[in-house]
């Protein structure tokens, strides 16, 4: 293993912080990007609270159960009450701004 040495003139760019952490014997890699971020589940509550939760499923298979849940979680635990209180009247999941899918309260 090679050794590193440290030369503490300024270097501003990446490339060159980069080649010394090599040097040093350490693998390194460049963050990548989010590739696949899953629909946000958006409830209405009665009270006129708006709940927006990310989920993780594809876009073809929402789970409204699942995002309801979270939302109701995150509703009782601002509110310090049961989820059963949750009063919900809409549902839907977006992506951008578009709507992918509705659901009215039961």
């Amino acid at each position: 293993m090679a050794k590193a040495t440290i030369n503490l003139s300024p270097h501003p760019d990446l490339e060159h912080a980069l080649r010394i952490v090599r040097a040093a014997g350490y693998r390194v890699t460049k963050p990548r990007k989010l590739t696949s971020r899953g629909p946000t589940c958006v409830v209405r509550f009665a009270d006129g609270t708006l709940c927006r939760m990310t989920t993780h499923f594809r876009d073809d298979a929402l789970d409204y159960e699942r995002g309801i849940n979270l939302c109701k979680a995150a509703w009782s635990s601002r509110r310090n009450l049961p989820m059963a209180q949750a009063p919900q009247v809409s549902a839907h999941f977006e992506r951008d701004g578009a709507i992918l899918g509705q659901e009215e309260a039961a």
